[in-house]
């Protein structure tokens, strides 16, 4: 019923934005502590490394070439990501690794809006299911491929596209669920 408040009810709304406001605020930092004497190196070497790489990190996530689409930076991108666990408590994340040379890193992600993944029936990862919910489970209940529906540029009608949680060939990770009682995704 959240989705509903929140488009009916300037209340509801308000909450959430307040939600979104106090808790992202201006979101994840990299604020790397890498540890020297494991590493072998002197302190002032860790500390400018990890100077670098905060760096290099704040430079990508306030690049909007971060999200395959352009249209927002990473640290927006948390924003989104906090308004869609408000009002649907999951979000999904799809993840991209790009050959473009002018990317800053070639990881990029797309922020998917849980409606985007259906089948027949509601959403659940909390145990094996036999209805549709739009995600497909392995033989042990974990996620494996979620159906994700894109409306086709240009036109009113959408299309289905299949996406695994982890590439078959690159074993990276190309899909995550934020939210309800996935335990893989709990750190």
């Amino acid at each position: 019923q959240a989705r509903v408040l929140e488009q009916t009810s300037i209340e509801a709304k308000a909450l959430i934005n307040r939600d979104i406001d106090t808790t992202v605020d201006s979101g994840l930092v990299c604020a790397p502590e890498p540890k020297y004497e494991t590493l072998g190196i002197t302190a002032e070497a860790a500390e400018e490394w990890a100077s670098k790489t905060a760096e290099a990190f704040d430079l990508w996530a306030q690049s909007k070439c971060a999200s395959r689409s352009g249209m927002y930076n990473f640290y927006q991108g948390q924003r989104l990501m906090r308004h869609y666990r408000a009002r649907d408590n999951e979000c999904f994340n799809r993840h991209y690794y790009s050959q473009d040379p002018s990317l800053i890193s070639p990881l990029q992600f797309e922020i998917i809006d849980p409606d985007q993944i259906r089948g027949d029936a509601f959403t659940l990862t909390s145990g094996q299911f036999f209805q549709d919910d739009g995600i497909e489970r392995d033989s042990m209940g974990q996620e494996s491929a979620y159906k994700i529906w894109y409306q086709v540029p240009g036109t009113m009608r959408t299309e289905q596209r299949t996406i695994p949680r982890v590439g078959p060939k690159s074993g990276r990770v190309f899909m995550t669920q934020i939210g309800r009682a996935s335990c893989r995704e709990r750190v």
